[in-house]
């Protein structure tokens, strides 16, 4: 972490990793709005969730995040009760909404989850709502046992 996420989460009284995160949030998505729109930007979605999904998402899907943003406040716009959660599922192909599920979106998941360290995913277990990531990882269990059983029939 740099010493400048240090200080700022000090003085907002939070982690570096949220600075850190707010700034990869502002990079690629406040900063390309206000740059191309001005004083008339306009940020529909007042949930964090929104932008936090669009950033992480981009790069396992391959879209843009302000192209994934743009396709949620859209979707919220048609329906005021689309949540953070479903455009979650939608992007990460567990809808055909947004990011069609396929083999090699799921490969590349699996070998990035293969990788993690062990320090990493204790602090993804640690890091939000306790029944919406046990609802995650048991969601992704099912999937891995899946290939499992597919590889053992091959």
């Amino acid at each position: 972490m740099t010493n400048a996420a240090q200080q700022l989460g000090e003085e907002f009284n939070c982690s570096p990793k949220t600075v850190q995160r707010l700034a990869r949030i502002f990079r690629a998505l406040i900063r390309p709005r206000l740059d191309a729109a001005g004083d008339r930007t306009r940020f529909e979605l007042a949930e964090l969730h929104f932008y936090v999904i669009s950033v992480d998402a981009s790069s396992i899907v391959r879209k843009e995040p302000l192209a994934l943003l743009e396709v949620a406040e859209a979707k919220r716009r048609d329906d005021p009760k689309y949540t953070a959660r479903r455009f979650k599922r939608e992007v990460y192909g567990e809808d055909e909404a947004v990011g069609a599920e396929h083999p090699a979106l799921f490969e590349k998941l699996v070998r990035r989850l293969a990788k993690m360290r062990p320090g990493d995913a204790e602090r993804f277990a640690s890091s939000g709502d306790a029944t919406e990531l046990t609802a995650i990882l048991k969601a992704a269990n099912e999937r891995l046992d899946v290939a499992r059983r597919a590889l053992r029939r091959a």
